[in-house]
């Protein structure tokens, strides 16, 4: 087996080529990483935004209650919360 020197030309263009794969696998990994954060971010808000959206139809729930309850208790109106009064349309 014979041994032949190689030219600096190309250990550098190999070591330039090595350094380029090792830059890139880091950079991939970094980027995994991020994504994944963002996934895990994400899944918070949606979490959020689904207790929000439960939070929501609880209120218009007690909202269409408390508008039946005032309906029963003064009648069809209207009311001004200004002059905390109840105009009735009759």
């Amino acid at each position: 087996m014979t041994e032949k020197k190689l030219e600096k030309q190309h250990v550098e263009e190999i070591n330039h080529l090595r350094n380029k794969f090792s830059e890139n696998s880091s950079d991939i990994a970094l980027a995994t990483k991020e994504i994944y954060a963002l996934q895990q971010r994400i899944d918070q808000l949606e979490t959020a935004r689904t207790q929000l959206l439960q939070q929501f139809e609880s209120l218009q729930s007690q909202e269409t209650d408390l508008v039946n309850k005032l309906k029963e208790h003064y009648g069809e109106g209207q009311i001004d919360l200004v002059k905390s009064v109840f105009v009735s349309e009759s």
